[in-house]
């Protein structure tokens, strides 16, 4: 049975999230973790890429139905980073750690960080967090 807003304390790891207790059988979580904190770190990477080299004029390419949008924010930046939150929200909840978790604001922050010192913060998580619940 879920756990919902007014069952969760708020030292919960996983804050308002609804939890479940699950039986599963597959590749172990650890592996999964373990893919998912690689993806994070070149997704992570590649936004830091696109932000840092790819000039903010430019040129659109031909076949670009865009308009007036940015190739650089609107078709490179956006998506990534997109994919970026999703990925860093999965990270989380399979660590059980959703509660650090405030959208927008954790992954501007993460980005903000090097790749050594966002690669350690992964690290912390899986440390801290648990992936058995």
């Amino acid at each position: 049975m879920a756990k919902y807003d007014s069952d969760v304390s708020s030292t919960d790891p996983n804050g308002r999230t609804p939890v479940v207790e699950e039986v599963r059988v597959g590749p172990p979580l650890s592996l999964v973790g373990q893919n998912l904190r690689r993806s994070l770190v070149y997704t992570h990477l590649a936004c830091i890429a696109i932000s840092a080299y790819v000039p903010d004029d430019f040129p659109q390419p031909k076949g670009w139905q865009a308009g007036g949008l940015s190739v650089k924010h609107d078709g490179l930046m956006a998506p990534v980073h997109c994919a970026f939150q999703h990925q860093l929200t999965a990270f989380l909840a399979l660590y059980n750690m959703l509660a650090l978790n405030d959208w927008r604001s954790l992954s501007d922050r993460c980005l903000a960080m090097s790749s050594c010192q966002f690669a350690a913060w992964l690290d912390r998580i899986a440390k801290v967090g648990s992936i058995r619940g």
